[in-house]
């Protein structure tokens, strides 16, 4: 193999600039201006990539958003549940409120309180009651007289119960149970159709 005519093109070298040879000098010369260099290109990468990101997001939008005539939603049917809470205060027992029955059916009554009482070693507590008919007992033990204490939550089934107003009570289990404007009451109904 000798010297061919045509022979494959050879790369020339291309050979620094007098002001080329200065930067690289520089820049070898100088760690902290290379470092800074690298950092300032990094920045502008991460940068332009997120004007990407953010470009690509913006053309995911739903079409409906950009202006387009939006179809509208279908009024759902009537529900057949129902919820409130009809008893939210503190103070003294009895405490009294009103459901508003939507339909006939079941009710599940959810009651929470508390109390104390003056001698220790006493079961105390609230009895819950639907259109006057007792439905449930929240209680507790407590040892300490004086000592206010969260009586265990009753959860009711009521059945049977007719469309229209519900009167819920609380009053006090016995004579040891003590309520006053320390004591919190909460009742919540919900309303189940007919099963």
């Amino acid at each position: 193999m000798g010297k061919e005519k045509g022979a494959a093109c050879r790369v020339r070298a291309h050979s620094p600039t007098a002001k080329e040879k200065g930067a690289t000098n520089n820049m070898e010369a100088n760690p902290l201006r290379r470092v800074l260099t690298s950092k300032a290109m990094l920045f502008v990468g991460l940068a332009m990539l997120v004007a990407a990101a953010g470009l690509l997001i913006a053309s995911m939008a739903p079409v409906g958003q950009a202006g387009a005539a939006q179809n509208k939603a279908k009024p759902q049917p009537k529900s057949q549940f129902g919820a409130k809470e009809v008893i939210n205060t503190n103070g003294a027992l009895p405490k009294e409120g009103t459901y508003q029955k939507r339909r006939g059916g079941t009710l599940i009554v959810s009651a929470a309180g508390s109390g104390f009482s003056d001698t220790e070693n006493k079961t105390i507590g609230m009895e819950v009651f639907v259109n006057g008919t007792k439905v449930g007992t929240a209680q507790v033990y407590t040892n300490e007289k004086l000592s206010h204490k969260a009586f265990v939550p009753t959860f009711a089934v009521v059945n049977g119960v007719p469309k229209g107003p519900v009167k819920i009570e609380l009053k006090a289990l016995n004579a040891d149970t003590k309520t006053d404007q320390n004591d919190f009451f909460r009742v919540t109904v919900e309303e189940q159709p007919r099963g």
